[in-house]
């Protein structure tokens, strides 16, 4: 498809009146007041755990060599299994007592929650007792660390898994008989932290961690210890889920509420138009209007913000910010001709949206790209992005 071209008096007068107009124009209530005045939540599902992608390193343990650790691996009990997690982030141990862990290279604040998939697929080298899987959370200035872990029970054939807070265990333990796949869940909500597990079915709540103000920050981590020679643990489904206003420093947090309201927006444009027509021509309209409102020169929009904190040089090391303002430029530089075309179509009474269909899938690509960079992503390639991590925004 070809881009769509607009006049350059037209879009100034055009973005001049977005920057003052913060409501559609075909009725409808103001953007936040769509969802209730909250932000979306932001959901991150890695599909790969390379550290060239993701935002995170493993950990120097004093014996770097001791376990291979190897991303996308194909793991054969989920092959063809459509669960998504065909290929997984696999440790196997060299020698015994082996163990590695990966951890996030940037900090979080606000309701944060992390689940990751501990499998086994065979039982040599897994000791019974130790051999293990874990996932916690770490608050920051050496906090509060929140453990859960699933550690080999060859009496069950299976899992038990248990859960600490600063080295203290909580008051319950869960036995997976013949469960060699666990979900490890630590829930943020408000103040407290939630340790859960599963094996088939809905998580059990091990035990709680409360939470103040100087535990609010943190990293998360996943690893395995006490493998024996060639016990190996598989990881998949590592999930941040997190409200939109949730990033990794000031400026990235009010960007990110703003790209996340913009993604959403350019969703809900795109259902719309996948459809049969006659469409809600109004509605793909409002929703190109509200999403180019966030994205683009409004008070306090991504593009805006980005741009004023990589000229203050307040963003975070670990933040492509000249990359994520380019996104944002490009998603805009699409969607506003795409809100521009389905006006002058609601002018001459065509009631199909199908014109602006690859302007929106263009604009959301972009969206999702500036996310990742603000989220500490190093990725410049969306589909190797996409190959890496899956977004969501509800």
């Amino acid at each position: 498809m070809q881009r769509h071209s607009t006049p350059a008096s037209r879009v100034v007068s055009r973005l001049f009146f977005l920057v003052v107009v913060t409501a559609p124009l075909f009725g409808g209530s103001c953007p936040c007041a769509a969802l209730g005045n909250a932000a979306p939540n932001f959901t991150l599902t890695f599909k790969s755990l390379s550290t060239k992608t993701m935002p995170a390193d493993i950990e120097d343990d004093g014996d770097t060599k001791d376990v291979l650790v190897k991303d996308r691996v194909k793991f054969k009990p989920s092959k063809g299994s459509g669960d998504g997690m065909e290929k997984r982030l696999k440790m196997k141990s060299k020698k015994d007592g082996g163990g590695a862990s990966m951890a996030e290279a940037v900090q979080m604040t606000g309701d944060v929650s992390a689940q990751v998939v501990v499998a086994a697929d065979s039982l040599t080298g897994l000791v019974d007792g130790a051999s293990l899987g874990f996932l916690e959370r770490r608050a920051a200035d050496d906090g509060q660390v929140a453990r859960l872990v699933a550690t080999w029970n060859e009496g069950i054939d299976g899992f038990t898994v248990s859960g600490s807070v600063d080295g203290k265990a909580v008051e319950t333990t869960l036995d997976l008989p013949g469960e060699h796949q666990v979900l490890l869940n630590l829930l943020d909500v408000g103040s407290e932290i939630q340790l859960q597990a599963s094996g088939v079915g809905a998580p059990s709540t091990l035990g709680v961690a409360g939470q103040d103000g100087s535990t609010d920050t943190g990293v998360f981590a996943f690893g395995a210890e006490g493998l024996g020679v060639k016990g190996t643990l598989w990881f998949g489904n590592f999930k941040l889920s997190f409200p939109s206003t949730t990033a990794t420093g000031e400026v990235e947090t009010d960007v990110a509420g703003q790209l996340a309201f913009a993604w959403y927006y350019l969703d809900l444009a795109d259902q719309i138009v996948a459809q049969d027509p006659p469409h809600d021509m109004t509605a793909v309209y409002n929703d190109l209007f509200n999403a180019v409102n966030h994205m683009g020169l409004a008070p306090g929009a991504a593009w805006t913000q980005l741009q004023a904190g990589i000229d203050a040089d307040t963003l975070l090391p670990t933040t492509d910010g000249p990359l994520a303002v380019s996104k944002i430029k490009t998603a805009t530089g699409w969607a506003f001709p795409a809100s521009e075309d389905v006006l002058h179509l609601i002018d001459k009474g065509k009631t199909s949206a199908k014109p602006v269909k690859g302007h929106i899938k263009v604009a959301k690509t972009n969206i999702e790209m500036a996310l990742a960079l603000i989220h500490g992503f190093q990725s410049k390639s969306h589909s190797k992005l996409l190959s890496s991590v899956e977004f969501a925004v509800e």
